[in-house]
């Protein structure tokens, strides 16, 4: 028979190891906890440092993206948005009846009140299909074949227009099979990007240079 002094060390056994068992268990989770945290604040981390959630969120429209985020993650989104159909303005540049070709400066130059007042007073539609990176023709005389445009009129900025190397986003979009994926997931990026640092503006950054693709301009 067991005596009841027996009994008592047993119990007192159990209660220690279920003492012990417990330790064990939260100590464990807790250290999941903190390998958790900081996963995710080295995550966090990253996307701010070298993501899109580096650049600024502030122009975000129905028919406005970010066309570029000078991060070591993100950079160009122009070049494939417009090369792989993945905004209005692949359309918007097609049926504009005049078409600005070139690079940023074009782009950037002539986006302004004065050229929109312009076309407008003329009832004409307009776009700016100018591209960073000292874009030329070896990316956009395929993108013409690829748009097929409309356009009466065509502005050409010849400025390293007729230059024949190929810039690294161009020749990206054009000859790498797994850019169009990598063009969609950053276009998916920039539906995450405009939610969350529109709603906590403390989260993102506008450190890193950007700039947007301006609304196309349409026809009158």
């Amino acid at each position: 028979m067991v005596s009841p002094e027996t009994c008592k060390v047993d119990a007192a056994g159990v209660r220690q190891r279920a003492r012990g068992s417990f330790l064990l268990a939260a100590r464990s989770g807790l250290y999941i906890l903190l390998v958790l945290a900081v996963a995710l604040g080295a995550g966090a981390y990253g996307l701010r440092k070298y993501g899109i959630f580096g650049c600024a969120a502030s122009g975000y429209a129905s028919d406005w993206y970010l066309g570029f985020c000078n991060t070591t993650s993100y950079g160009d989104y122009d070049h494939g948005a417009i090369w792989f159909g993945l905004e209005p303005a692949a359309n918007a540049a097609a049926n504009a009846q005049a078409l600005f070709l070139g690079n940023s400066r074009t782009q950037f130059a002539f986006s302004s009140k004065a050229t929109a007042d312009w076309f407008s007073s003329l009832s004409a539609s307009y776009y700016l299909l100018g591209f960073s990176h000292e874009e030329n023709y070896t990316f956009e005389a395929p993108l013409l074949r690829k748009l097929r445009p409309r356009a009466k009129v065509y502005v050409i900025n010849i400025d390293s227009f007729f230059e024949r190397s190929k810039t690294a986003p161009g020749k990206t979009v054009m000859q790498d099979e797994s850019a169009r994926t990598r063009y969609e997931e950053k276009r998916q990026w920039q539906t995450i990007h405009k939610v969350i640092c529109t709603t906590f503006r403390a989260v993102c950054g506008n450190e890193a240079p950007s700039f947007g693709r301006d609304p196309p301009v349409p026809g009158f």
